[in-house]
This record gives C-alpha cells, structure tokens and sequence, in this order.
C-alpha cells in the first residue's frame, strides 16, 4: 500500500449528442478540484443533459475520496482514463469509487494508504485478465435463490483478493489482507432505486465470502446493527459493530432468541413457534415453520433487504398466509369499515378498506419466536394510499 494516493479523471465517451457545454463544465469542475487547481482538459465527450448531471456526481464522489486520503503534492498530474462506450464500465467506475467513499465514512477507521489505477480491461496489468484475477463469480441476493415466490434479485461481478490498510482512533495501523472484493457490473430487480442501480452490497450472510465470515476470527463471530423504522420522511445514520466495539445495551430486560442453525445453512434462520393478531394464537401445528428442503428453503428467515415480511401461502401442512389475512379481516369488518377491490392495474393488494374518519382501531400483530415475541406495529402492516382514501 502506498500513502500516496493516485486519483484518475475518468473522461467518458458515450452514444448522446446533447449540451457540450455543461459536460465540459461539469469535467473542468471535477478536474480544478481534483488538481489543486490546476485544470484538467475535456476531450471528445459526448453530450447529454442527463449524461452532465452522472459526471457531475461522479466528480463529486472522486472529491469526496480526495478529501478523505492522503493529499497529494501541488501540480500532479492526473491519470485520464478511457472507458469507451461501454455503460457498464462507466457504472462500474461508479459503484467503485462511492464503494472506497462509503468505506472510509462508515466506520471510526480512516484509510492511511490507498493507491489505485484506473487500467484497460484487456491490459495484462489488469486484475480482470484471465491469467491474473480469479474465476469470475456470481454473486446472487437472498432473494434469488431463496424467495424465487417474491421476486428475482440478482446481481452478477468479478471478485478479487484485495489489502486494505486502516488506521484506528487509538491504536496502530491494521492491514488486512486477501479480502474478497467485488464489483457488480449486472444489477436486476433492486426496488431500492429506479434502474436496479445501487452503490453496493455488505455481505453478512454464513457463506465463506461475506465480510462477517471472512472477518470471522478478529470479532470472535459477531456483528451488531440496529434497524431504524420505516417512518416516512426520516432518514437516520444505521452503525454497524464487530466484535468487541459492541457496546452492552442499556436495558436490563433483553429478549432473544436462538438461531436454527443447519447443516448447511448459509441464511439466518429462526424458530418462529406461531403468530398471534390482537394477542390471539393462529395455533399453527408445530412444523408449520420449521425448515425443510424440497428444491427451496422453508422455514423463517432474516433478510434486512427486503422492507416488509413476507408469510408465505405453502406453509407445512397449512396456508398461514390465509389464516393470517382471514383474522385481520375479521378483525376490520367487526367495526364495519367497507372493503374495496383495487384496479386490474397497479399494486395488487388482496385485503383493502376505504378510510373512516377517526377510525384508529387498528389490529396487533405478533411473531412467536423460540423464548420471544416481536410484536409489530400496525403503521408497518399497512400501506396508506392518500389519493384513492384507502389503505391495504
């Protein structure tokens, strides 16, 4: 590692023809920053409104990074990097920088040495030549692979050995090594933002690759994060620990329960016992939720991607899903609120009521795990739709 930092001025070449001016501008902005001001020169970029506003932002990330490394001396000259016209070089380029931003600003570690090169993918100095990096892996969400029912995410990348150096707050510098790092450059079906475009994945999952397992043996197998409520218009910093940075909670009364550890799980699973709404038990058999192949993964599992909890209608020996919805709807048509089917198109929601004015009454919904409840709450088992005067 060197304490040095080389940054590059990527310079795009791209299939639109619109507003030169403000590509240019958004380049020689990068550029000014990133020299020291000494500017850069725009050349042969194509143009586009929306193409100025990406640069624009990327530069903006690559400033970020410059500011968090290590400076470098007045009037070095910057690499210029020619990505062709290939859109998922540019995204890659992208999700690498804010990836490097995102993980010096997420933790009480800063970088004390990061040194990259933007190369040619076909140069043997590449980590993505055939002789010199790994196989190309496939890396697969959750849900791909497990809850094929809900929806296919999938993202697909190269993996490689990489070396991190990291400075602590009140210790030596740590370096560790080989540590798996991917860059995705095929994203389908995140509901995260529009285009299934996202900055990155943290891996934490059982399997050898995530960043938990690999970190295993430095936090003794342990990680700690709290997630905040889906309450609308708020946005709150989330802080992930290891090991011993965990702090001990304040309270005294801590309910947990054990995890359903297989063979061969790679997943969190859990024993979920039985459901309750409005404190009455559905009285599920004992199996209902208890883990089972048969070509997919029954049981109750933990996916922090995914917003909402998912009750499946193929059950062991039952349909939990019905029995859940067929108590809520006796619960809302006991204060007579009036039911309503939804449009062929759009969201499709089976249980819907037209909204009652003052109407509060809403039912409790509990998750009986092993040794533990998680009562939730009724603002996150409905979603409110203002315009139709409705809620599902």
């Amino acid at each position: 590692m060197s304490t040095r930092a080389e940054l590059a001025l990527v310079v795009l070449y791209l299939n639109k023809a619109e507003a030169w001016d403000k590509i240019c501008r958004a380049i020689q902005y990068g550029s000014l920053n990133l020299s020291n001001g000494q500017p850069g020169t725009a050349q042969n970029v194509d143009k586009s409104t929306n193409l100025a506003r990406k640069v624009f932002h990327l530069f903006k990330f690559v400033n970020y990074l410059h500011g968090l490394i290590s400076q470098v001396p007045q009037g070095t000259p910057l690499l210029v990097v020619l990505l062709g016209k290939s859109k998922n070089a540019l995204l890659s380029t992208f999700l690498f920088l804010y990836q490097i931003v995102w993980l010096v600003r997420s933790s009480i570690y800063k970088v004390s040495g990061f040194r990259f090169k933007l190369i040619p993918r076909d140069s043997p100095e590449s980590p993505l030549y055939p002789e010199n990096s790994l196989k190309p892996k496939e890396f697969k969400g959750n849900a791909s692979t497990i809850l094929n029912f809900v929806e296919a995410v999938c993202t697909k990348g190269v993996a490689s050995l990489e070396s991190f150096v990291f400075k602590a707050l009140n210790a030596s510098d740590s370096v560790i090594t080989n540590i798996i790092f991917g860059c995705s450059n095929n994203n389908d079906n995140f509901l995260f933002t529009e285009s299934s475009l996202i900055s990155s994945i943290l891996g934490l999952s059982l399997t050898s690759d995530s960043l938990s397992s690999q970190l295993s043996g430095q936090i003794n197998k342990r990680f700690s994060y709290c997630m905040a409520p889906l309450t609308e218009g708020q946005v709150r910093p989330l802080y992930l620990r290891f090991g011993q940075d965990i702090p001990r909670p304040h309270s005294r009364v801590i309910k947990s329960t054990p995890f359903a550890m297989g063979p061969d799980n790679k997943y969190y699973m859990l024993n979920l016992q039985d459901v309750s709404v409005n404190s009455e038990r559905m009285n599920f058999p004992p199996n209902a939720f208890r883990q089972i192949r048969d070509g997919a993964i029954r049981g109750f599992m933990i996916d922090s991607g995914s917003p909402n909890i998912i009750i499946d209608q193929r059950t062991n020996g039952v349909n939990a899903y019905q029995v859940v919805m067929k108590a809520i709807q006796k619960h809302y048509d006991s204060f007579g609120l009036q039911q309503r089917a939804l449009p062929a198109t759009g969201p499709t929601y089976e249980l819907c009521y037209n909204d009652k004015p003052g109407f509060n009454q809403h039912p409790t919904m509990a998750y009986n795990f092993q040794e533990a409840d998680y009562v939730g709450d009724w603002r996150f088992m409905t979603i409110h739709f203002e315009e139709g005067g409705f809620s599902a």
